[in-house]
């Protein structure tokens, strides 16, 4: 059987300035405020079950009362967890929780989610940035979590409070285990200590260690010795000896009662600079206390002493309460240029009509000179709601742009609404910059993210103003261009790119692109054809579209034929755009066929979407993204590493091929084979993270870029995340019984790669069959 292709594509925008550099600010909204850590959001997912609801709801608020107070010795009396918040699944009807709209399991610090294949029910953070860069979140499982208390727990992962900070260390500052594992060669268990007659293990600590080893494939109290690599062999292990106490590293075995300190670079709790481990092969042998000490957080070295007894730590159950969206539209006099009112128009009620999830809320205001309420707040709730918004959409112009009313406005509007909520989310769309007088982004930029809003920016062409992107990436929001002789679609994608950004996205409301294919006007097409396969997994809402025809009159027929002959052929007309839609597609090769009476001066789209059947619960899932951040300054001094991630569930998929479609601000094209080879901007082979560095990043501007994800038939999945994770001890601390050290997870060659940076426009969903070609831009 030949090559299978298994494709999606996702768009995101890069904004290129001359002078000075900013890298992305982090997507997590906890923050260092007099000493105390504020906004920590744990997500809970509906793997948990309800009937353990309360025990792990109060054994979560156990891990962080006993993990504050190690953290502020920890830190040097610097820091310490001041407010959490609690997500709890939609799924615990009966836990009593407050309403909420701005927490994402997607953007959680901490996820309480079902266990990663290779780490079972060890605690991890999905890291795998430079030294010094924050991890992607860190993940417990519901086991984990619902038996913190039970004593086997302690012994074989350590105290709830340590290892929360063992992994707060890797997910917030960015350092790396100091541990070895056994069987990995790059950072093994023992190594030889220049000196020392025999091996000793790889840890960093204050004092020698105190152990006795044996070989745990005959239970004996000698180990052999490898002959090439003079450590001891893989079935090694050690037992620390009952008496050992020394005082680092939490990074290390923090299991051990008396370690209450990182390692630093003084002699009282001296770092092992030699020692063969992770953090010091990530950071040049620096100590984790230094690097620590390097956080933003800690930059102005400010100490300050805080009774904990009388600081406790605030909790919050919070349950999302339905997602709030406010379209602010431009309708200054500009967006006549290239008809982009009309399609603007004709992508909203698109949006509205297909897209919008029933029970959200949507508003809408435009802006000019003056910022106008179109519509307060209404809650969608069937076709009739959906049709009287679509109503509403704005079509007349006016002069002057005055962004910042429109923004001031919908803050209003989502704060001032009959909720106790503030937040949601803002979707901008404007193609030029503020008029000089009026209120501008920066006026309001504080009311917003006070509120916890987040904006997702829509930038209709090069004249839009630059400050959105920045607004879109500090309120962790997403950013998109339409360029002119782009189509409607473009703008669709943009808008469902919102739906996605909800505080609680269903699985059955992301979409998915079978088919693409433009045809340009030269070509004068009077036919389209094509064909593509529905496979197991998808099929429901199957809709063929064809986007920016001139004349609805140019459309002769369009047609879907099913694997069994059937025809489906009722056209559904809109401004520029025509479609066909089959509810639940038979699984099969299908064809599609356009016929058009007269040539186009302007090229069509045709595409074929379509949604998970009811049955598939867990697709694939794919993620593009630049560490950069959309807002990129002096691009010549900063190679741009772009990133591609595919994974189903917790298991990367390896062996597809990625490519990097890239459009400079003067058009020329640049296509880049993204690598999961662990060379140059991969940092790992194997992964799933397919990674290159963009150099031709010359000029000032927005850029476009889109991934495209094909799978062949060398397609396949690994074991999950490899993280950063705490050892596990199998022994007695208690009681005084020797503790036996053994391998903790599998070697790192499958090590998935996550940075914590944003990216503009998040992909959510892959097909996971191999079969089927998939065309999706998000």
């Amino acid at each position: 059987m030949g090559r299978t292709v298994l494709t999606r594509l996702f768009a995101l925008v890069l904004v290129i300035h001359c002078t000075g550099w900013m890298g992305s600010s982090a997507a997590t909204r906890v923050s260092l405020v007099d000493n105390g850590y504020v906004d920590l959001v744990f997500a809970i997912s509906d793997a948990a079950p309800q009937d353990q609801s309360d025990i792990i709801i109060k054994n979560i608020k156990k891990m962080i009362l006993d993990a504050s107070p190690v953290l502020y010795v920890a830190t040097g009396d610097r820091a310490y967890f001041k407010s959490v918040l609690i997500l709890i699944p939609q799924s615990w009807k009966d836990v009593e929780a407050n309403a909420s709209s701005w927490e994402t399991f997607e953007k959680a610090d901490v996820i309480v989610d079902a266990p990663n294949p290779r780490h079972k029910d060890v605690p991890y953070t999905r890291q795998n940035g430079k030294c010094g860069e924050r991890g992607e979140k860190i993940h417990l499982t519901p086991n984990y979590v619902a038996t913190l208390d039970q004593e086997n727990n302690n012994k074989v992962y350590g105290k709830p409070g340590k290892v929360f900070v063992h992994e707060w260390a890797h997910y917030r500052y960015g350092v790396f285990d100091e541990y070895g594992t056994r069987g990995d060669t790059n950072f093994p268990l023992f190594y030889r200590v220049q000196g020392e007659k025999k091996p000793v293990p790889n840890m960093c600590a204050n004092k020698p260690a105190v152990f006795n080893v044996r070989d745990i494939s005959n239970n004996s109290s000698d180990c052999k010795i490898d002959p090439v690599t003079k450590n001891y062999d893989e079935n090694c292990a050690f037992d620390f000896n009952k008496f050992y106490r020394p005082d680092t590293s939490l990074a290390s075995y923090h299991q051990i009662d008396s370690v209450v300190h990182f390692c630093k670079d003084n002699q009282e709790h001296a770092h092992k600079s030699e020692a063969p481990t992770k953090h010091n092969a990530m950071c040049g042998g620096v100590s984790v206390w230094t690097v620590i000490m390097r956080s933003p957080d800690f930059k102005d070295n400010k100490t300050k002493q805080v009774d904990l007894d009388k600081m406790p730590t605030e909790f919050n159950i919070v349950r999302s309460s339905g997602s709030r969206f406010v379209l602010v539209a431009d309708v200054s006099d500009s967006m006549r240029i290239c008809n982009r009112i009309d399609k603007l128009g004709e992508s909203v009620r698109a949006w509205i009509k297909h897209d919008l999830p029933t029970g959200s809320k949507l508003g809408m205001i435009m802006f000019s000179s003056m910022a106008h309420v179109v519509s307060d707040l209404q809650v969608i709730t069937d076709m009739n709601s959906r049709q009287e918004m679509m109503k509403k959409v704005p079509s007349q112009l006016f002069s002057a742009t005055c962004i910042g009313c429109g923004l001031d406005l919908a803050v209003q509007m989502l704060q001032s609404s009959n909720s106790t909520e503030t937040s949601g989310i803002i979707v901008l769309v404007t193609d030029g910059k503020n008029s000089p007088g009026y209120l501008t982004i920066a006026d309001v930029q504080k009311d917003i993210i006070d509120a916890g809003i987040r904006v997702v920016s829509v930038a209709f062409g090069e004249q839009a103003d630059k400050n959105i992107e920045q607004l879109a990436d500090i309120t962790d929001g997403k950013s998109y261009f339409i360029r002119d002789d782009d189509t409607s679609e473009a703008l669709e994608q943009a808008f469902l790119g919102a739906c996605t950004y909800q505080s609680s996205v269903n699985s059955s409301d992301l979409q998915f692109k079978l088919f693409e294919r433009t045809a340009s006007a030269d070509q004068s097409p009077t036919d389209i054809n094509g064909g593509f396969d529905v496979d197991p997994t998808v099929g429901r809402n199957l809709k063929l579209s064809i986007f920016n025809l001139e004349k609805l009159a140019n459309l002769e027929s369009m047609e879907l034929t099913a694997p069994d002959g059937n025809v489906v052929s009722k056209i559904d007309y809109q401004t520029t755009t025509a479609s066909v839609t089959e509810d639940l597609a038979m699984v099969g090769r299908w064809a599609l066929n356009i016929k058009l009476n007269s040539p186009q001066t302007k090229s069509v789209l045709v595409t074929v979407t379509t949604q998970l059947r009811p049955d598939v619960k867990t697709p694939i899932t794919t993620r593009c993204w630049v560490p950069n951040g959309a807002d990129i300054k002096n691009a010549n001094n900063n190679r741009i590493r772009i990133h591609a991630e595919v994974w189903k569930g917790s298991h990367p998929v390896t062996g597809a091929t990625v490519k990097a479609f890239l459009v400079k601000p003067n058009d020329e094209s640049e296509i880049l084979d993204l690598l999961d080879n662990g060379v140059n901007a991969d940092t790992v082979a194997d992964d799933g993270v397919y990674s290159r560095y963009f150099t031709g990043a010359t000029m000032k501007g927005r850029y476009t870029v889109k991934c495209q994800v094909v799978s062949n038939n060398d397609t396949a999945q690994g074991l999950g995340f490899f993280g950063s994770a705490s050892p596990q001890l199998h022994g007695n601390l208690i009681d005084g019984n020797d503790i036996a050290v053994r391998s903790p997870v599998l070697p790192a060659s499958l090590l998935v790669v996550h940075f914590r940076w944003r990216f503009p426009c998040k992909v959510t969903t892959l097909i996971h069959q191999v079969k089927s070609q998939i065309l999706l831009s998000c």
